[in-house]
């Protein structure tokens, strides 16, 4: 059901569209699936409720974005992110689509997230999926974001395992993990928006994510949410 939210949404995107409108729709088709908006167990560090159903980042404004009334204009580049719970366990999923018109880095976000994919199992150390991103971003041509590029759902959306850029951990058994790398076009740094919430990247690059939830046991990590764009439209959930 996560993916087929985040399925409709990227068919609303285009010149014109604004971010609140998304976003409206989105907490639409969540209360008609009877999905658990995220949004709503998600707090800042002081204790402010995420103001919004859905992220929704644009050009430089990436992570945790809030949406904005700004028109999309041709050439944007968007990455929608939907975290739902489902029967009390909450999933997460985003894709990232440019605006009017196709962009490589839509296309190396997909191959950066599935290369770490490709590595994920039990008792792997995460540091093993980071070399497979880094070096499929290399191969491509786009650099990553320091900071987080995944953790842990179940009865929240956000739990242990955390997993950050050079911070290794073995990646424990039976866990519900989402992976999201994030790309850019520039450099790796990044800043808080004053808004709060909203991370950009420091050198006002464009950058986008795909984010996939996986189980991870025994010796596979199958794909329960996320891996949705216009030419992948399968629902795993």
């Amino acid at each position: 059901m996560i993916n087929a939210v985040l399925a409709d949404l990227i068919q609303l995107v285009k010149p014109g569209v604004t971010g609140t409108q998304l976003d409206a729709t989105a907490r639409e088709l969540f209360v008609g699936r009877g999905i658990e908006p995220a949004a709503d167990h998600v707090r800042d560090a002081k204790d402010r409720p995420f103001p919004a159903t859905i992220c929704v980042g644009c050009n430089d404004r990436v992570a945790n974005a809030l949406p904005t009334g700004d028109a999309l204009e041709p050439g944007d580049l968007i990455t929608i992110d939907v975290c739902g719970g489902i029967g009390g366990v909450f999933v997460d999923a985003a894709a990232a689509v440019g605006v009017g018109r196709p962009d490589r880095l839509v296309e190396a976000s997909r191959s950066v997230t599935d290369a770490g994919l490709a590595v994920l199992r039990v008792g792997v150390s995460s540091n093993v999926v980071e070399a497979a991103m880094r070096a499929e971003a290399e191969r491509l041509g786009v650099e990553l974001l320091d900071g987080p590029w995944g953790h842990g759902l179940g009865s929240v959306p956000h739990c242990e395992p955390y997993l950050v850029w050079g911070r290794p951990i073995e990646i424990p058994d039976n866990t519900l993990i989402s992976v999201e790398p994030i790309v850019t076009a520039g450099g790796s740094g990044w800043v808080e928006d004053r808004d709060g919430w909203t991370v950009r990247t420091e050198d006002g690059s464009r950058a986008c994510y795909t984010e996939a939830t996986v189980v991870v046991t025994g010796d596979s990590a199958r794909v329960v949410a996320g891996r949705v764009g216009p030419g992948d439209l399968a629902a795993y959930c």
